[in-house]
């Protein structure tokens, strides 16, 4: 298991779409809600 903390989100963006998956379920609804929405 790893964290990955940045000051920004943008600066996650990639890490994010490309590791999505690897989210583990009880973080998934927070951590998707910071990147997905609009």
């Amino acid at each position: 298991m790893c964290d990955v903390i940045a000051a920004s989100t943008e600066e996650l963006r990639e890490i994010y779409q490309t590791y999505s998956d690897w989210v583990l379920d009880y973080d998934r609804e927070g951590i998707d809600n910071l990147f997905l929405k609009s």
